[in-house]
C-alpha cells in the first residue's frame, strides 16, 4: 500500500479531544487570507497550522512542507525536513502537523501549501492572499 495523503488543511489551529485520542478539532479553517493593513502587502502571519493526513506508510522517510507563490514558484516558506518512521498497521490514518510561523506573504494571488516526501511532491492545496 502505497503513502497517500488523505487531507491537507491549513487552519488556525488542531486540537486534540482530551476524552478520546482518535479525535481532531481543526480550528479555523484557512482558504483566504485578507490583508487588513496598510499598505496591504507583504501580509505577515504571525501562527498558522496545516494539518496533513496519511495513509499507506511503510518504514521510514522525510517529510516536509513548503509554500510557494503561483505562477512564479517563489518559495515563500519551508519547514526543515523531519523523520518520519511508520509503524504498525499501514492502513492506520496518521494525523501530523505543521506549526508555521512568521510567513510573509508578499502579494495578493495564489499560494499553493506543499508537503513533500522523500523530495517529492505528496499533496498539495491553494492558500489565496487578498487585499
Amino acid at each position: 500500500m502505497p503513502l497517500e495523503a488523505l487531507q491537507l488543511i491549513p487552519c488556525d489551529d488542531v486540537a486534540p479531544d482530551p476524552s478520546n485520542y482518535h479525535r481532531l478539532t481543526v480550528v479555523g479553517l484557512l482558504t483566504v487570507i485578507r490583508a487588513r493593513a496598510a499598505p496591504p502587502f507583504p501580509v505577515v502571519r504571525p501562527v498558522f497550522c496545516v494539518l496533513l493526513l496519511l495513509t499507506g506508510g511503510q518504514g521510514a522517510g522525510d517529510l516536509e512542507l513548503r509554500i510557494t507563490q503561483d505562477p512564479t514558484g517563489n518559495q515563500i516558506f519551508r519547514t526543515r525536513r523531519r523523520q518520519l518512521r511508520f509503524v504498525g498497521d499501514p492502513a492506520a490514518i496518521l494525523p501530523v502537523k505543521f506549526e508555521i510561523r512568521n510567513c510573509s506573504f508578499p502579494d495578493a494571488g495564489l499560494y499553493w501549501v506543499e508537503v513533500m516526501w522523500q523530495g517529492s511532491t505528496l499533496a498539495r492545496t491553494k492558500l489565496f492572499l487578498r487585499a
